[in-house]
C-alpha cells in the first residue's frame, strides 16, 4: 500500500506507443496514417488495472490506511449496483462479456465516450493473431478487441493517427493456440483437409514431404474417424485409411497448390477441404 502512495503516475511503467515496427501492418489493414499499440497486457499486472487499484488507495486517509485494503476484480467495472443487464453473452472476449451496466461506467461512457461498435469473434481472433506474429506479444481476446475494431469496417480511421489500447494478457496458451488457428483461417493462411490413404504409414510419408516441398507448414496430421466424411459430403473408402491435415501457407491460392499436389499422389486422394466450426 505504502508503494502507491504519489498515485497510480508514479507507478506506472512507462512504454511508448508501439507505432514504427508495426506500421506496414496496422495502419495498411486499417487505412489509417500510423497505428500506435499501447501495450498495457506487459503492466506487472498484465493490464491496466494496478493503476486503479493505485489510485484509490492514494486517496486513502491515514486511518483508512490503517485498516487494510481488499482487492477484488470480478469483471474490469465489478463494484455498484447494476442498471441494466443482458442475457449471457457467448464470446472469446470474456473479460469485456459483462452483462452487467454500472452506474458508475454508464456515466464515464456517456461523458467520454464518442461511439460504441461491435466485432465479431473471427475479427478478434485475427486481431489475437496478427499482435502474436507482428507486435510478438500475447492477448487475450478482450485486449485485442480494440485492435479489432480499428481493422475492421465498423470504424472509419482513414488518414487517421490512431492508438489503440491493448490491454489484457488473461489467456492460455491452449486458448490462445485456438485463437491463433482461427485467425490464420480467416485470413486464408490455414486450411484442414480429409484425405484418404492406401498403404499407411508409407503415403503419410509421402504427404509429410510434399507439404514440404511446396513450402507449407504441416500443423495436423491425424487418423481420423470413420464415417461419411465429417460435413464433407464424402463417403469413407473402406479400403483406405481416413486421415486429417491441418495445413499453414502464405495464402489461399498456395494452400490450393499444396492440396492439389498431394491429390497427384498415387495413393492418396484429397476428399475434401473440412469447414471451419
Amino acid at each position: 500500500m505504502h508503494r502507491c502512495r504519489g498515485g497510480p503516475r508514479a507507478h506506472r511503467r512507462r512504454r511508448p506507443p508501439n507505432t514504427a515496427r508495426y506500421l506496414s501492418t496496422f495502419a495498411e489493414r486499417s487505412g489509417a496514417a500510423s497505428v500506435g499499440l499501447i501495450l498495457e497486457n506487459v503492466q506487472r499486472t498484465g493490464s491496466f488495472k494496478i493503476r486503479g487499484a493505485c489510485n484509490t488507495m492514494a486517496q486513502l486517509d491515514a486511518s483508512r490506511r490503517a485498516a487494510g485494503v481488499i482487492s477484488a476484480s470480478a469483471g474490469n467495472h465489478a463494484q455498484g449496483e447494476p442498471i441494466h443487464e443482458l442475457a449471457d453473452v457467448d464470446t472469446v472476449a470474456e473479460g469485456i462479456a459483462d452483462t452487467r451496466l454500472f452506474e458508475t461506467t454508464a456515466a464515464n461512457v456517456r461523458e467520454v465516450v464518442d461511439d460504441v461498435v461491435s466485432v465479431s469473434d473471427r475479427e478478434i481472433a485475427t486481431a489475437v493473431t496478427l499482435l502474436a506474429e507482428r507486435a510478438k506479444t500475447v492477448v487475450e481476446g478482450a485486449g485485442a478487441a480494440p485492435l479489432a475494431a480499428a481493422l475492421s469496417d465498423a470504424v472509419d480511421v482513414t488518414d487517421e493517427h490512431v492508438a489503440v489500447v491493448i490491454s489484457g494478457g488473461n489467456v492460455n496458451l491452449t486458448e490462445h493456440a485456438e485463437l491463433t488457428r482461427t485467425g490464420l483461417h480467416e485470413l486464408g493462411r490455414y486450411t484442414e483437409a480429409r484425405l484418404a490413404v492406401d498403404g499407411w504409414p508409407t503415403a503419410v510419408s509421402d504427404v509429410v514431404e510434399t507439404v514440404e516441398a511446396e513450402g507449407a507448414e504441416l500443423d495436423v496430421l491425424e487418423r481420423a474417424r470413420r464415417g461419411s466424411g465429417l460435413g464433407t459430403g464424402a463417403v469413407d473408402n473402406p479400403n483406405r485409411v481416413p486421415v486429417t491435415v491441418g495445413l499453414e501457407g502464405s495464402g489461399p491460392d498456395h494452400l490450393a497448390g499444396v492440396l492439389d499436389a498431394i491429390a497427384e499422389l498415387d495413393a492418396v486422394d484429397v476428399l475434401s477441404s473440412l469447414p471451419e466450426e
